[in-house]
This record gives structure tokens, sequence and C-alpha cells, in this order.
């Protein structure tokens, strides 16, 4: 995949991890399927890019990276203050 393309891809889930945050932040469901691999699948690209080319994606991946972690807490705390309905 060429590197713009692997760019546009990039901002593609940054988007969707934002919507995400959002969503949990607001209390809503949010589904996360397919996700993972569609990461996954960026990271191999990234990895086959030639020489400079891959390097200087790294800063996007670890912005990526560092978004999934917000989401990541934003999933936990929404799960800890979830108990589901109260027993009788």
């Amino acid at each position: 995949m060429p590197s713009d393309a692997l760019r546009e891809e990039v901002a593609n889930v940054f988007g969707e991890i934002v919507a995400a945050k959002r969503l949990v932040r607001s209390g809503r469901a949010v589904e996360l399927d397919g996700l993972d691999a569609r990461i996954s699948q960026l990271c191999a690209a990234v990895v086959a890019l030639p020489g400079e080319s891959g390097k200087a994606m790294l800063p996007l991946l670890e912005d990526l990276h560092a978004s999934l972690d917000e989401l990541a807490a934003a999933l936990g705390t929404a799960s800890s203050t979830d108990h589901g309905p109260s027993a009788p």
C-alpha cells in the first residue's frame, strides 16, 4: 500500500477511535469489531514500506497507539461505573 494511502487509512482509524471515545464517554455502546484487524494490517503495511518511508510513519503509529490507550482508559472507566441492573 502506498504511504499516502496508509496515511489516509490511519486518519480513518483515528476518526473511528475518536468517535468511539465520544460514544463511550456519553454512556453509549460502541462497536469495535474489526478495528484490531485493521490496525494489524496498517502495522504490517508500514513494516513493508521501504526504509525512510516506513520510519516516517512511526510518529503516526505512536499517536495511534496513544489514542488507543485513551480509548482503553475510557472503556475501563465506563465498565467500572456500569454495574448493570441492581440486585433485588
